[in-house]
């Protein structure tokens, strides 16, 4: 028989918190509703809940950041990071955010899509 040591897992109210405090509470209540409706489909953490991370929550926290004279603080975002760490995957959670009315940053009536440069059309 092995043991194995288990995470304290925390409530949705204690990462709303802790999460609303380090990224703002719109930011905090997308990656809670992200928690609540998606499972990683393949991998390691298969069948598991999807929980984003820190520099996915802080892309995220730029990106739904306010003006304060009103509408979005930045027009546009780029994420860049290497491979295989979740960049279309976070940017098709942002547009199903987007689409979702059970999702705290939903948009009646939004339409959008994510375009990347291929190897041909490279930066």
């Amino acid at each position: 028989m092995a043991l194995r040591l288990v995470k304290k897992i925390k409530t949705d109210a204690a990462l709303l918190a802790e999460w609303t405090g380090l990224y703002g509470e719109k930011t905090a209540r997308f990656a809670i509703w992200v928690k609540k409706t998606f499972k990683v489909p393949s991998g390691i953490n298969r069948g598991k809940w999807l929980v984003l991370e820190p520099f996915q929550l802080e892309f995220i926290s730029d990106h739904l950041a306010d003006d304060p004279d009103g509408g979005p603080l930045f027009r546009s975002a780029i994420l860049s990071t290497p491979r295989k760490l979740g960049k279309t995957s976070l940017l098709a959670l942002l547009v199903l955010g987007y689409l979702d009315p059970s999702s705290p940053i939903f948009i009646p009536g939004f339409s959008g899509g994510i375009v990347g440069p291929t190897e041909n059309h490279a930066f």
